[in-house]
């Protein structure tokens, strides 16, 4: 047994066989698992309810989407003895939630009564 965040929705393995990834939905982030050791590293990402998780068929990136968000992260494996890639440009393309004015926009809730206050 490996305790990773809430509510891991995916979990995908490196193609070298070293590492397990999940994406934990409410937890908001994203666990690397040594499948040597089990021991396991929580990242937590700016993402919200993070759902997708793939892996780079040559393990350099792993790739995690939120599910209330058209984010996408890239969170980069160095191996020992190499430096990290320089970070690309980073721009935003967030899209606001219709119903609720929030930055989520997929099967996303208001906070209880919110949408009272919104209706007056």
């Amino acid at each position: 047994r490996v305790t990773v965040g809430g509510s891991p929705k995916t979990i995908e393995i490196s193609h070298d066989d070293k590492f397990v990834y999940t994406a934990n939905y409410t937890g908001h982030s994203m666990n690397v698992i040594d499948t040597e050791t089990f021991r396991t590293q929580e990242l937590h990402l700016d993402i919200w309810k993070g759902s997708g998780l793939v892996v780079h068929p040559k393990d350099r990136f792993i790739y995690v989407t939120g599910w209330c968000s058209n984010d996408v992260w890239a969170i980069e494996r160095v191996p020992p003895g190499n430096s990290p890639s320089p970070p690309g440009p980073m721009r935003s393309n967030r899209r606001i939630c219709r119903s609720c004015k929030s930055i989520r926009y997929m099967g996303c809730r208001l906070p209880k009564g919110a949408w009272k206050k919104r209706r007056r």
